[in-house]
């Protein structure tokens, strides 16, 4: 979700965490200071805030891209949605798929497709995208566009919160076809809205940074859940079928199941192999917690170690090449994650917080088997 940058935008909050190994089974306390609970991001319209670099930083503009750049091995490029688009949110939640002939593109409040060139863009706000399943006072953060290479149709989804944090749905989008056009007419795309509101440990929740994926048969939205108060009460994964899919149907909710560590990241589907389920992987912090869930049953979360890895307790940020604007590197959850369904391989990408704050932070990726 959106929200202002006050000196840095390290996205986790202090909880007490002792009650949660009564809660949640698959939950693992760690002696340390460094507090994976997240907080959930207030909305706000602002104006970027950035961190100056310590020290000045030699720059190549040809490394600086445009819709003018030449790229070496790179075919297309170009300009996509803008902060203006956008709503002038900060920071940029974005998302991208691409079918056979069109790129999706979604922005903090705003879509936009063109083609696989980048050339006949068509951008609009989610709002109006939405409008037919949208409510008055709630407000739309954090959108995902997927491919289900299954179906051959896209998907977008939205968290919609209402203003006085006390209840959500997650919109769904999917087109009825694979889009041969660069159009957002609503007539090629059939949408729902389902509930994410829910009770956790008697108190009502509301869903953040929904991630979202596909198999086949099945929807799967993961979500942290907070009270009104912005106080983390778990995560929680909610399974649709895939009604959505055909004309005319939409999807039926299947459960959900609650758990206590956040930010489950699901896998994206990589490979041409027999694939049904989905993995979701969460960091926490030396260890990643996996669990796969296929048609709303879910294996036990498994915990993997990851060593004696990199860990800290402070505000980190990256230098970046062409600029001496400095980047967050604060952020341990899982961004990224992909199973190779020939291979087998499920493949986790987070970032590497140092003990140290004046260590360099670093991207670490690791595979699994």
């Amino acid at each position: 979700m959106k929200k202002q940058l006050q000196d840095s935008n390290l996205d986790f909050g202090s909880n007490d965490r002792s009650s949660f190994q009564d809660l949640f089974p698959d939950y693992n306390s760690h002696i340390d200071t460094f507090n994976f609970f997240p907080s959930p991001d207030v909305p706000t319209q602002v104006s970027l805030q950035v961190h100056p670099a310590g020290t000045t930083l030699v720059s190549s503009t040809t490394h600086l891209v445009t819709s003018t750049s030449t790229v070496t091995d790179v075919d297309y490029s170009w300009n996509g949605i803008t902060f203006a688009q956008s709503g002038g949110y900060y920071p940029p939640d974005n998302a991208l798929a691409a079918g056979a002939n069109v790129v999706i593109t979604a922005e903090n409040d705003a879509i936009q497709i063109t083609t696989l060139q980048g050339t006949s863009p068509q951008t609009e706000s989610l709002n109006t995208f939405f409008g037919s399943v949208m409510l008055s006072g709630y407000f739309l953060s954090d959108p995902r566009v997927l491919y289900d290479a299954a179906h051959h149709q896209f998907v977008v989804a939205v968290d919609e919160v209402s203003n006085n944090l006390n209840a959500s749905y997650i919109l769904l989008a999917v087109s009825k076809s694979d889009l041969t056009t660069t159009s957002l007419s609503s007539a090629n795309w059939q949408f729902e809205s389902a509930s994410t509101t829910y009770n956790l440990n008697g108190i009502t929740t509301w869903a953040d940074q929904p991630l979202v994926a596909v198999d086949g048969h099945n929807i799967y939205v993961s979500t942290n859940q907070f009270s009104a108060s912005s106080s983390y009460q778990g995560s929680v994964l909610s399974v649709f079928d895939d009604g959505l899919f055909t004309a005319g149907s939409t999807s039926n909710f299947i459960n959900k199941t609650t758990y206590a560590s956040p930010s489950y990241q699901t896998a994206a589907n990589v490979g041409s192999g027999p694939y049904y389920g989905e993995y979701l992987v969460a960091d926490t912090h030396n260890s990643l917690s996996i669990f796969k869930s296929a048609d709303g049953l879910n294996t036990a979360p498994l915990t993997v170690s990851l060593g004696n890895i990199d860990y800290g307790n402070s505000n980190y940020s990256a230098s970046q090449y062409g600029t001496n604007f400095r980047l967050d590197a604060g952020d341990g959850r899982i961004t990224s994650a992909a199973y190779d369904s020939v291979n087998q391989k499920l493949y986790v990408v987070f970032e590497g917080q140092p003990g140290s704050s004046s260590a360099t932070p670093s991207v670490e990726w690791a595979q699994l088997d």
